[in-house]
């Protein structure tokens, strides 16, 4: 499967981060967010990305009727946003795997992948995944491309592991995924998260 991905957007004040943070404190009841003077300037984004995937299959494995694959990629992505190479691939185990290639994926890495074909029967499947990236350039760390603003020592290579389950039955797909993020620079953490995604596929 080939992936080719253009992303248009605004960065800075006019992107209205700090209303909607703040906003949604405010719904929820907690206090505002403080640092929002000290965010990157206005500036356009303008990001290309593309990725290549492929699925090999393992049919005559004894698993007890279960399929497994393995979905090796590599890509990358050019622009003032984001600048990187990766490289990775995921195991799955289930039933029901030729029809798609895996649950969406979280990050500026995230190419779409959240197609799937509608099916009668349920499909499931666990997965693990791996993934590493060159990163040429990170505006969120690196700071504005025209200089000024505030900017870190961003780490030149970061690792990613994901791992989790996914089910699909006629229409829908719900998965889950967690995450774990190497730190991205110099003296930052490395991160650990969770996500739920409820996917609907329309057919044309």
């Amino acid at each position: 499967m080939d992936n080719l991905t253009l992303d248009l957007g605004v960065i800075g004040p006019l992107a209205q981060g700090e209303r909607v943070q703040n906003d949604w404190h405010t719904l929820i009841g907690d206090p505002e967010t403080n640092g929002w003077r000290h965010q990157l300037a206005n500036e356009p984004g303008l990001n290309l990305a593309y990725q290549r995937l492929w699925r090999l299959t393992f049919d005559d494995m004894p698993l007890g009727g279960l399929e497994v694959d393995v979905m090796p990629r590599l890509g990358g992505a050019i622009g003032n946003v984001a600048t990187n190479l990766m490289l990775g691939g995921s195991l799955r185990i289930g039933r029901g795997l030729d029809y798609d290639f895996g649950p969406p994926r979280i990050g500026q890495s995230a190419v779409g992948r959240n197609h799937f074909k509608a099916r009668d029967r349920i499909g499931w499947h666990l997965f693990a995944d791996v993934e590493g990236r060159v990163v040429g350039r990170d505006i969120f760390l690196d700071g504005n491309s025209f200089g000024g603003g505030h900017s870190l020592h961003s780490h030149p290579f970061v690792a990613e592991a994901r791992f989790g389950a996914a089910l699909t039955w006629r229409w829908f797909r719900l998965s889950f995924s967690h995450v774990y993020l190497s730190p991205q620079f110099e003296g930052g953490p490395s991160h650990r998260f969770g996500a739920i995604t409820l996917s609907f596929s329309v057919p044309f």
